[in-house]
């Protein structure tokens, strides 16, 4: 069984509903707003669906919603037509927002039940709220290590004492935990730190309260 955000919103929401849409599939009428969000999510998703590191333009965006809007709905053309005005601000909002920032998609199509070693290398960004600005201050190498290996942990990324972030990566074909200053270490993964070195798997990580130290659990010695 396969099961969506919207199925399962829906299914805590009402079980009643749930049942007469997905299990029943009894027929809905659709509405304007329906058809709306409809369209607005078939746009983002080839927006965002794209094999290179470049945002389509304002311009491209529009011509996709146009050749994805859901018609079906609107009592009359008029009201159609302003629903659609109002969908090319809202495309045109997020572009302003989002192009400049625009990346690939983390991972590619791999073959199921096997190890994924290699992706699209991962990196670490820092958001400034009060600016609302983002940047990289850290990215993995390519090939071995650029695929994100976690460990058991409540937070993956730990915001350290010193503006400090640690991190698991498996640079050395081991899963280890790395630092990098919160200011920015350089592309490439060359600036960060390693913290646990030895032919051993980190596992279990947790920080102290003021983040001054990091505690871990690994195989070391016992990689068996």
């Amino acid at each position: 069984m396969r099961l969506s955000y919207s199925s399962i919103s829906t299914y805590e929401t009402c079980p009643a509903k749930y049942r007469f849409q997905y299990e029943e599939r009894l027929p809905t009428t659709t509405s304007p707003a329906l058809s709306f969000g409809d369209s607005l999510h078939r746009a983002l998703r080839r927006f965002h669906d794209r094999p290179v590191p470049v945002a389509p333009s304002i311009e491209e965006l529009h011509d996709i919603l146009q050749s994805e809007w859901v018609s079906d709905g609107y009592r009359d053309p008029s009201e159609e037509q302003v629903y659609f005005d109002h969908a090319k601000q809202v495309l045109a909002d997020y572009h302003r927002a989002n192009a400049g920032s625009f990346r690939i998609p983390a991972a590619t199509r791999r073959l199921p039940f096997t190890p994924e070693r290699t992706a699209q290398p991962w990196s670490i960004r820092v958001l400034d709220l009060p600016t609302g600005a983002g940047r990289e201050v850290w990215k993995a190498d390519t090939g071995r290590g650029s695929a994100f290996r976690e460990v058991v942990a409540a937070r993956q990324l730990v915001w350290g004492a010193g503006d400090r972030l640690v991190f698991p990566w498996e640079k050395d074909g081991w899963t280890h935990l790395y630092a990098v200053p919160a200011g920015g270490g350089g592309g490439g993964g060359g600036a960060a730190t390693l913290l646990t070195p030895g032919a051993f798997e980190v596992e279990y990580v947790a920080a102290s309260a003021d983040g001054s130290a990091i505690f871990y659990n690994s195989n070391q010695d016992d990689i068996d």
